[in-house]
């Protein structure tokens, strides 16, 4: 469930959730190529799978944010909720559902769910980690935590 910003990270993390349900307020952001970094969680591995290809690379070469209507039309989230609590109460009661069903189908269905998508984001990994290990050695990463700290736009120069 996801209530304010969810970034970076918090959308990787999100996208491997079993469900994404937000309140009306969520805004969601990969912000990595801000600050001169490949996702290295498997976000751009299983965004593709749940919002389509263009969307995902959208996000993550952008860094541009998505209100929690157009995640949801998207498909980055099931549902919206008008606010926290009953952001809380649909996350309790989907819970409630999937409990009520057995528990070895359940799991079973979430294992084979999981697998078709291990491969893709085990390789992704490495190749982020790849890559992020060159990029963390360039003037451009170390343009982007300057700017960072200091709070201004980058200036990046290609090195």
């Amino acid at each position: 469930a996801v209530h304010g910003w969810c970034i970076g990270a918090g959308v990787e993390l999100c996208a491997a959730a079993d469900f994404r349900l937000a309140s009306c307020d969520a805004r969601f952001a990969m912000r990595e190529v801000k600050v001169g970094i490949v996702p290295d969680l498997g976000g751009i591995q299983r965004l593709p799978y749940l919002i389509g290809e263009g969307w995902a690379r959208q996000m993550a070469l952008t860094g541009d944010e998505l209100d929690a209507a157009t995640a949801a039309r998207i498909g980055l989230v099931t549902e919206v909720y008008a606010d926290p609590q009953a952001l809380l109460d649909g996350a309790r009661a989907l819970a409630k559902r999937i409990c009520a069903n057995p528990p070895m189908v359940v799991s079973a269905i979430k294992r084979v769910m999981a697998d078709r998508m291990d491969a893709a984001v085990s390789a992704g990994n490495h190749a982020a980690a790849v890559q992020n290990g060159m990029l963390m050695q360039s003037e451009d990463f170390a343009e982007a935590m300057r700017a960072f700290m200091e709070r201004r736009e980058p200036k990046f120069q290609g090195r």
